[in-house]
């Protein structure tokens, strides 16, 4: 058996802590090889703790490996996992369509270097967050992409409230904020087939700071991000929030989940300013959300908009 393998298996059978020292004395290794067989494991995903003068303790229900996420998705969609992805998980799912991958499927990155947001924005991706993006075909898109943004933004929300705890507010479009700060970030592409002229796939990237510490963020943003972890002070299992909120997605499938998006929508009523194409439209009040998943918003002259998520971005 492979030599990590039989470390893991070890830790496993203990309870609690077990010394590097006896790790070491049991499968006749040296203290050098146990080190970098653990530090090994965890570059892979498994979760295990190190403390000086104490020793090891693996947590299988943090743990975020490939095998892992194999098992658990795989019966819903194929899976294709990266420990560390140079770009981000959108980018690689559309190469895939493009390339002639059929949807559906699901892109998993334990890390991304190139992680994005709408307007091409920078979406930081450390470890501890759960990223990944949902290839979906064109019979699986129950509408337009402003409903396909909406509906996932609640999905994610649902199940996060519902699993950790805490209050999940949605910020039109497609952030999730806790006390004022961004939490989780969706970003939704579709895939148009030239030939029929119509939207042919679909897919929707998620970003989740779920166990992510504060210092792993970058100094400028650290004000105005936060992790589920931080929030509640505990960390969350990342596979079966990962299958939860892949089955939450795909289980929305009309408009008859507005009315909850609205009730957690926290800008409505609220002053925003709007810029729309890079352009500073100004101050205007959020009114409400309509049937077609657009904000509208009353400017100071009285005269109302009906704005999609592809056309403007919102300052709070």
């Amino acid at each position: 058996m492979d030599k990590k393998k039989v470390i893991l298996s070890l830790l496993s059978e203990s309870d609690g802590y077990i010394s590097g020292e006896e790790v070491a004395r049991r499968l006749s290794l040296s203290r050098m090889s146990v080190s970098n067989s653990v530090k090994a494991l965890s570059s892979e995903g498994y979760c295990i703790e190190s403390k000086t003068g104490v020793g090891y303790r693996y947590s299988p229900s943090l743990s975020y490996t490939r095998e892992m996420v194999e098992e658990a998705i795989s019966p819903l969609f194929p899976v294709y996992f990266h420990n560390e992805l140079s770009g981000s998980s959108n980018t690689v799912a559309k190469k895939l369509v493009l390339d002639g991958v059929k949807p559906p499927f699901v892109v998993v990155a334990r890390t991304q270097s190139g992680g994005k947001g709408r307007m091409g924005r920078f979406f930081s991706s450390p470890a501890g967050g759960l990223y990944f993006s949902l290839a979906l075909p064109e019979d699986m898109i129950f509408s337009s992409p402003d409903h396909i943004t909406t509906s996932t933004s609640l999905a994610v929300a649902r199940v996060l409230e519902r699993e950790c705890g805490i209050e999940s507010r949605i910020k039109w479009v497609n952030d999730i904020y806790i006390g004022g700060k961004k939490a989780v970030g969706i970003l939704s592409e579709g895939i148009v087939n030239l030939e029929m002229g119509g939207l042919e796939s679909v897919v929707i990237g998620v970003g989740v700071n779920l166990n992510t510490p504060l210092s792993s963020f970058p100094p400028e943003l650290r004000d105005q991000v936060t992790s589920y972890m931080i929030e509640s002070g505990r960390a969350f299992p990342y596979v079966p929030i990962l299958k939860m909120i892949l089955s939450e997605i795909v289980g929305i499938q009309n408009k008859s989940y507005l009315d909850e998006y609205r009730r957690k929508c926290f800008i409505l009523s609220q002053d925003v300013r709007v810029l729309s194409y890079g352009k500073d439209l100004g101050m205007a009040k959020c009114i409400s959300i309509d049937d077609d998943a657009h904000l509208v918003v009353m400017f100071p002259d009285g005269s109302i908009r009906h704005l999609s998520s592809g056309e403007v971005s919102l300052k709070i």
